[in-house]
């Protein structure tokens, strides 16, 4: 491979099981300038796949890991899950690549270009997502080692005590309106709400909102 002097369009690297050598300089050229253009596959270990030929193209290691940040307090902790399939972007005054987070969260780059790049998540923030730092800018004279970023998600608009509003109308067989409600469990409007026609209600009808958690219906809640 040291004899190929520059590649046009497509560049297909597979099936080599002896392969273990590709970071030349028209591979290392070809993934800066095209990395959409270039496919590797069923090689030896250090040509298997593009992340193992940056690595060898004497480029900067980049591990970026996203993670769930639950408690939405933007700090690392053990309470974190991975996120898996979201997409970063890895961006150079030339190099630009995309990539999905592995299972464990996480996404390997070799940063073959020159001068300061960045990394961040093009398809966030979400309705239920945002992210604690969207982007991070580096540079690259200053990077001695493997660089690590991690990317905290904190989720949105997600209640987890069941609240809900409920509108109700209660009437006799005979048809006559005997009580309504309108309550409000709690949830973003803290308080309870609860409005009945006491004086045309039933003696067991009361103001009291009672919250069923952990039902298999986020909408079961009473006010008997």
């Amino acid at each position: 491979m040291q004899n190929i002097q520059s590649i046009g369009g497509g560049y297909f690297i597979y099936n080599n099981p002896s392969l273990t050598t590709c970071s030349v300089y028209s591979v290392c050229n070809h993934l800066l300038h095209h990395p959409d253009q270039i496919q590797v596959e069923d090689n030896a270990p250090g040509c298997n796949t593009q992340e193992e030929i940056e690595a060898g193209c004497e480029g900067i290691a980049v591990l970026a890991t996203v993670r769930l940040d639950y408690n939405g307090d933007c700090h690392a902790d053990t309470s974190d899950g991975h996120a898996e399939g979201i997409l970063l972007r890895l961006s150079g005054p030339i190099q630009q690549v995309l990539r999905p987070t592995q299972s464990d969260g996480t996404a390997h780059f070799g940063y073959l270009d020159s001068g300061p790049f960045s990394l961040s998540l093009p398809q966030l923030p979400t309705q239920n997502w945002a992210i604690c730092q969207d982007t991070f800018w580096f540079q690259a004279d200053t990077i001695q080692d493997t660089l690590r970023a991690t990317f905290l998600l904190k989720p949105l608009n997600q209640s987890t005590d069941g609240s809900t509003y409920r509108m109700e109308a209660t009437k006799y067989d005979n048809g006559t309106l005997t009580a309504t409600a309108l309550e409000n469990c709690g949830g973003f409007t803290p308080g309870f709400i609860t409005a009945y026609w006491l004086h045309d209600g039933l003696r067991n009808y009361d103001f009291d909102c009672r919250e069923i958690r952990n039902a298999y219906d986020p909408n079961q809640k009473t006010a008997i």
